[in-house]
């Protein structure tokens, strides 16, 4: 995965994260890629995060993207 994020880097490419799947926290580390030291220009996290079961998520965004 830090190959790909070298790549994505040297071209220019912005890494996008998806964690529509893994869930706030349930790997260990709140988000999914903590794990593998990578840092993604663009992360979209769907999950609920207001503990409540509402439809509450968040795109992050890198100040450099936009």
């Amino acid at each position: 995965m830090q190959s790909i994020e070298r790549i994505c880097r040297k071209r220019g490419i912005f890494l996008i994260v998806d964690d529509i799947q893994a869930g706030s926290g349930r790997a260990g580390d709140f988000f999914s890629f903590e794990f593998a030291d990578l840092s993604p220009g663009v992360f979209f996290c769907p999950t609920s995060l207001s503990g409540c079961g509402l439809p509450l998520s968040l795109l992050l965004l890198k100040s450099n993207v936009v």
